[in-house]
């Protein structure tokens, strides 16, 4: 056989198949010949008989790159042994081995050489989307250097970990039990395909990929009965003409065979149809049996990672020298050196107002105000009294009012408000998130929303004794306080800058029931719980122990205290226009056309190149543009401060 021809592979194959593709023991790949037996008499056999058709037909054997009578063997790649296949040892080391990639092109050929070893990862798909992501619309030898983030550093671990943590897989046999156990998350599917032996559930092989953007926007259901279609697909040559059993966690797709058309899209209808023509054995298993599909889908821990280093800050605390200043001279301040809990590490404290507040030094402030401000990015007077509450140091409050004000996702984010809005108030199991808890309150008020004017609720209202108010229809003023709420949270979720917004939305929330409300002079939590709650990154914390009559008089008197609180009187509707506008270097500009609802409204910073009294010329990327003054807004910066980015790692 010449060498160079682009069918010379084939026809080899061809030619050593016509040789030994009788012989049930000998396995060929091209030039590459493994032959199986159970004990050394029978190998002898064997191999005399492969020895002899080599000699019909001319072939030779180089002795050299030759092994016989061995218990294991390395073929094409993997480790073969009586107990199964597995990945070579060697290969751990190279990846193990391999730096983390600076440009697209090194971090496709880490990929690459993890991804020969997919089919014993369990999760290879989910494990690697993140990484992934990065070679989007790249060329194959694309150089561009890579911006890594804390999550996807820890995602270019877990991968190389992964393949040191990969599974044994065990040989087929025709006459053993089969079961495919599927599942979906909202990144991936995966699925894991068994085999009984002696009882016990043994895997063939494992199968999972990155869903598609269309496919993450599929819902649960469609989800689930995608992984059991695209599983049944890979696993085809195996599964056809088998016998198996087919296991999700999802309850209601057990039923996809007997539902009728009528009521299915043409996908439900398509997708059952196929994989009835292999099996229609779907049974449900529980989530917490699931443990190997429904690995893709089930976070078992989050950790969040502490922006600060204790040791760290305790050491800088000391040779701090305008904490020294404070420690000697006589001021108001009380510091105390008390221990972190749960550490070894000591700081000083002001005690002095009744709470422990760390005094800060000037390597850590900008951290923590990052910690706090990200929670739910409150505005100026609430985050200087959320870090005041909990942290010291010198002129804290004109430095966090700044840092405040340049928040570049707070400007994008938050839309300024003279105009009037309306939202929608959505009751949200009323009974048991808020009866069962705080009681059966003495008036409702809605704003006529449909779900609040059946005949089911008007009836429960009766019952429960609740007098029902609806506010006037188009004057969302009427009920302020609930307005007020969800344009905060609307605006917070917008700052994250994130698809992903339910993952943040606790620490969102958190942040607005500490954050301190100006006519009342405290949070929505102290109000609730009569004391304030403790933070992330909140070291210590005062234990203050009342006798119970000392408890309940200073509860009577502050509750006592509790007056409404007059409407502020807001001014009629006319155009707003920033006095900072005449001086700013860079502006913000609102996007008017019809957006999703958790998009950004403001678009930039955008460079100013010329200004008159009701126009601005300003520069939109490679373009300039002339817009009205009434869709602009300052955008303050801080350019020689890198924020610090607090990550959450699932």
């Amino acid at each position: 056989m010449p060498f160079g021809l682009c069918n010379a592979a084939q026809t080899f194959q061809r030619f050593m198949y016509d040789i030994v593709g009788d012989l049930d023991y000998c396995f060929v790949y091209l030039d590459n010949v493994l032959i199986a037996s159970t004990d050394e008499s029978e190998h002898l056999k064997h191999l005399e008989e492969v020895f002899r058709r080599f000699q019909k037909y001319g072939l030779v054997v180089n002795t050299e790159k030759c092994v016989f009578g061995q218990l294991s063997v390395k073929f094409l790649g993997y480790l073969i042994s009586e107990k199964g296949i597995e990945s070579l040892p060697h290969r751990f080391k190279a990846i193990n081995e391999f730096q983390q990639p600076k440009t697209i092109k090194v971090l496709r050929r880490f990929l690459a050489l993890l991804n020969f070893y997919r089919r014993f990862l369990k999760n290879a798909a989910h494990e690697q989307s993140l990484l992934s992501d990065y070679l989007k619309g790249a060329k194959k030898n694309y150089t561009r250097l890579i911006n890594w983030t804390e999550e996807e550093k820890l995602a270019f671990e877990s991968c190389k970990n992964s393949l040191a943590m990969s599974t044994l897989l065990v040989y087929p046999s025709p006459d053993a039990r089969l079961s495919l156990t599927c599942d979906a998350s909202d990144r991936a599917l995966g699925s894991v395909l068994s085999q009984e032996e002696n009882g016990e559930w043994k895997p063939l092989s494992f199968f999972s990929r990155k869903l598609t953007p269309a496919e993450q926007r599929y819902s649960v259901y469609d989800r689930e009965l995608l992984a059991v279609y695209a599983s049944v697909h890979h696993f085809s040559y195996t599964l056809e003409g088998r016998n198996f059993t087919i296991y999700t966690d999802h309850k209601p797709l057990i039923y996809a065979f007997t539902q009728k058309h009528e009521k299915c899209s043409p996908r439900l209808i398509r997708y059952p149809d196929w994989i009835g023509q292999f099996s229609t054995d779907m049974r449900h298993i529980s989530g917490s049996l699931n443990v190997v599909a429904d690995s893709l889908s089930r976070i078992s821990e989050i950790e969040m990672p502490s922006p600060i280093d204790y040791k760290e800050f305790a050491k800088v605390q000391l040779s701090d020298e305008e904490f020294q200043l404070l420690n000697s001279c006589t001021n108001s301040l009380k510091f105390q050196l008390l221990k972190v809990p749960g550490m070894d590490t000591e700081l000083f404290c002001d005690i002095s107002t009744g709470r422990c507040r760390p005094f800060v030094p000037k390597e850590f402030r900008r951290r923590i105000f990052e910690t706090l401000h990200n929670l739910s990015h409150p505005g100026v007077k609430a985050t200087v009294k959320l870090v005041g509450d909990h942290f010291l140091w010198p002129g804290y409050k004109k430095q966090v009012a700044e840092w405040t004000r340049c928040c570049v996702p707070c400007q994008r984010g938050k839309i300024q408000r003279h105009t009037d809005i309306k939202a929608e108030i959505v009751a949200f199991e009323f009974y048991a998130n808020w009866i069962a808890i705080f009681g059966v309150p003495e008036r409702f008020t809605s704003d006529k929303g449909r779900q609040f004017e059946s005949r089911l609720f008007r009836e429960f209202a009766r019952l429960l004794g609740v007098k029902v108010v609806h506010t006037i229809p188009y004057h969302p003023q009427a009920n302020g306080s609930v307005e007020r709420l969800h344009r905060q949270l609307k605006s917070a979720i917008r700052a994250h800058a994130t698809e992903r917004w339910t993952v943040v939305l606790p620490s969102i929330l958190l942040g607005i029931r500490v954050s301190v409300k100006e006519p009342l002079n405290c949070s929505v939590a102290e109000m609730v719980y009569g004391t304030p709650i403790t933070l992330p990154g909140e070291f210590f914390s005062v234990n203050k122990t009342l006798s119970t009559n000392d408890f309940l008089a200073s509860l009577q008197q502050r509750m006592s205290s509790l007056r409404p609180i007059p409407m502020s009187q807001h001014c009629r509707k006319k155009v707003f226009v920033h006095k900072e506008l005449n001086n700013c270097s860079h502006v913000f500009l609102r996007q008017d056309r019809l957006t999703k609802s958790l998009v950004p409204p403001y678009s930039g910073p955008h460079l100013v190149v010329s200004r008159t009294s009701k126009r601005f010329t300003i520069q939109v990327g490679s373009r300039q543009q002339t817009v009205s003054i009434d869709r602009l807004k300052p955008a303050f910066q801080l350019a020689d401060i890198q924020p610090f980015r607090v990550s959450f790692s699932i």
